[in-house]
Parts: C-alpha cells; sequence; structure tokens
C-alpha cells in the first residue's frame, strides 16, 4: 500500500515527558501540547513516583485519546524515558520535562531541521530554552545567567539574532528530538546518570556519525529554580554529572577543563603566595573577575545578580565535580539516576 500524503509530510512524533512531583506545572505543559500546531503526535507522560497531586493531574486529560500516561516507581528520569519510548509508536521521539511549557510550533520548527540540506545524516534537533512570563525574578535571573555562560555548557544557548539551524554537539533533553533509529543503533538513556544522560547519550550519537542540529526557532520555555539553594542543587548536580563524563569518556567539553584550570590557577596563587607575591595575586584575581564579569554579565539587566550566581557557580559546581571524581565508583553512578 503507497503510504498517504499525511503520512509523509506528518509522521507520528511521539513526545515523551517526565514528570516527578510536578502538579505546579504539569498541567501547563500538557495544556501547551495539546495546543500545538503539529497534527499527528502522541504524548507519552511518565509519572515517576510523584506524592504530591501529579497522578490526579494526569488523569484528568485521560479523555485526550493522544494521551497516556505510565506510572513509574521514582526510577529517575533516564529510566522513565527509556520506558516510554518502548512504548513510542513514533518515527521521531520529542522530549521534554513537566516544568517546561512548549510553543505552539514546536514540534513543526523541530522537524523541520530533519529537513536541512546542508547536512549529512542528522539524528537529533533541539532548540531554545527562554523564560515563562510568569516565572519568578530569580528564574529569569537564572535562565539568563545559562544563557551568558552557554558557549561553555552548550546546554542553554542563545537563539537571539540568529535563526539559522547549524550544527551543536548537544541538545538539552527538555528540547529535542530524535529519530527512532538513533536510540535503535546506539542504545537508550544512560540510567545510571542524571543529569547529563542527555550530554553522553549525545556523545554517542556523535559518535556513531549522526549529525545533531539546533533550530533556534524550537521554543519551550522551562521554570527554573525560584531561590538560591535551588541553583546551588543545580549547580552542585552539574559538578557531579561531568564527573562522571569524565570518568567514563574522557575529556571532551570546554567545560570539563575548567577544575583543571580551578586547580592550577590554585596551585599558582599558593605558590606565589608564599613567596611574597599576595598583593599582585589579589590584583590579578581582582582584574580576571572583573574580565569575566564584564564579558559575560555587563550587558544584562542583572549584572550583580548574575555576579552572585556565577561565584555560587564556581563554588558548587568545583564541589559537584570534586567530590565525585574523588569517591567515584558504582555506588556513585547509582545515586545518580534518581530525580532531585
Amino acid at each position: 500500500m503507497q503510504p498517504q500524503v499525511d503520512d509523509i509530510k506528518y509522521p507520528v512524533i511521539s513526545i515523551i515527558v517526565p514528570v516527578k512531583n510536578g502538579e505546579k506545572t504539569i498541567a501547563r505543559c500538557i495544556e501547551s501540547i495539546r495546543a500545538l500546531s503539529y497534527p499527528r503526535f502522541e504524548l507519552i507522560a511518565i509519572n515517576d513516583g510523584s506524592t504530591d497531586g501529579t497522578a490526579a493531574i494526569l488523569r484528568s486529560f485521560s479523555g485526550d485519546s493522544r494521551i497516556s500516561a505510565i506510572e513509574t516507581a521514582g526510577i529517575g528520569p533516564s529510566a522513565a524515558r527509556n520506558k516510554a519510548i518502548a512504548h513510542a509508536r513514533g518515527e521521531y521521539l520529542a522530549f521534554t520535562d513537566g516544568d517546561c511549557i512548549v510553543e505552539p510550533a514546536w514540534l513543526d520548527e523541530l522537524l523541520s531541521g530533519f529537513k536541512a540540506v546542508n547536512f549529512q545524516r542528522i539524528g537529533a534537533v533541539g532548540g531554545v530554552q527562554e523564560s515563562p512570563d510568569d516565572d519568578t525574578t530569580f528564574g529569569k535571573t537564572t535562565q539568563q545567567f545559562m544563557k551568558a555562560i552557554g558557549f561553555i555548557t552548550d546546554y542553554a544557548k542563545d537563539g537571539r539574532n540568529c535563526d539559522i539551524i547549524r550544527a551543536t554537539t548537544h541538545n538539552a533533553s527538555c528540547n529535542v528530538m530524535y529519530r527512532k533509529e538513533v536510540f535503535d543503533k546506539i542504545g537508550l538513556f544512560h540510567e545510571g546518570m542524571w543529569p547529563g544522560e542527555d550530554v553522553e547519550l549525545d556523545l554517542r550519537a556523535t559518535m556513531a556519525g549522526y549529525t545533531l542540529l539546533f533550530n533556534p526557532k524550537a521554543v519551550v520555555r522551562h521554570y527554573r529554580p525560584q531561590n538560591m539553594a535551588g541553583f546551588r542543587r543545580m549547580m552542585q548536580r552539574y559538578g557531579y554529572a561531568q564527573a562522571i563524563l569524565v570518568k567514563e569518556h574522557g575529556y571532551f567539553r570546554p567545560i570539563q577543563y575548567v577544575p583543571v584550570l580551578t586547580a592550577a590557577a590554585c596551585v599558582t596563587s599558593v605558590i606565589m603566595a608564599v613567596n611574597g607575591y599576595a598583593v599582585y595575586l589579589l590584583a590579578g584575581c581582582a582584574l580576571i573577575l572583573a574580565l569575566i564579569h564584564g564579558y559575560f554579565f555587563a550587558g544584562t539587566k542583572r549584572p550583580l545578580q548574575h555576579a552572585m550566581l556565577f561565584i555560587n557557580t564556581l563554588i558548587f559546581w568545583h564541589y559537584g565535580f570534586y567530590s565525585t571524581l574523588l569517591n567515584y565508583n558504582e555506588t556513585t553512578m547509582r545515586a545518580f539516576g534518581g530525580h532531585q
């Protein structure tokens, strides 16, 4: 039988959303997905051991035949996504999170990336993260900060002033779509990791010869930590994840060289202090911090707040990185599979 025109123009896309204790945001997430302009999709939500009202909210959408829910017992985002992948019937698998709101053209824009003529063997397309209109001031400041340091992390990219689809090395799992064949060929998400499981998957994909693209027109709005304590936990876990990636795959991202440079700077500082160059050391540190602040944050709306986030990032990211690197074992790996 010849395929229908709609089957060619609009292949079925499976949207996978893991969520745990997401009662504050999951309804808005699902409503935004229901409002997508793309006509042929299914939504698989995985309620991963929620103890709040998430399950009841998911049940309230049971009348929509496009939506199904899977119940899991706190197995972690990676394992939850993998379970949903086994149930997915789409040719493409799109991922976002329960604390995200997708734009109406989200799927259309992700799919358009696979039609880019200047690239070969496209395996995945990702997009931009923005702040929801009703996010807190702290959440919006955090989002701006993540974009400011995005060239190091390759996580929260800035799509402003450029609407060109381009190659990338990584797309965050809250805004990305893969060909299903990618998982068939390279395997699933690393269940011993979170966060960082999306980085590890993308590394395997590129090593297998797939091209990853970024389309700045594919937009999700992502709620961020609402206070400094939440931000510190997030950065500490990011440090944990990078240490595991280094242990398993070596150094392959710019951010992974940051602790090496930090260690070298600390050794140099001690040598200078011991040899009576403390004044020059302090002046040099002040100059470096001023240059960093000016380069990343001077043009932002909240430079002082970003400076505080930067200082906390240095402290808690490095703590997460070194504590994991020095205590890495299988127990450590299992600890990284669960939700925060």
